[in-house]
């Protein structure tokens, strides 16, 4: 349900910045708790997104 989806939401982004392995901040989009990634860095590479999606899946597990 959506209340799980943004508990689940909510644990990825505190894992996260508590871990200190990468940053994102949330946002809510219609009423919904989201993760959001703003990358500024022009150093920012594919592998850096892909380390991302990875600790994402990592913390919010995968059922798919």
């Amino acid at each position: 349900d959506e209340e799980a989806v943004d508990t689940i939401n909510r644990d990825i982004v505190e894992t996260l910045v508590r871990e200190g392995r990468c940053y994102m901040s949330p946002t809510t989009l219609e009423g919904k708790y989201s993760l959001r990634v703003c990358i500024v860095s022009f150093r920012t590479q594919l592998s850096d997104v892909d380390f991302l999606v990875d600790e994402v899946v990592r913390i919010g597990g995968s059922d798919t």
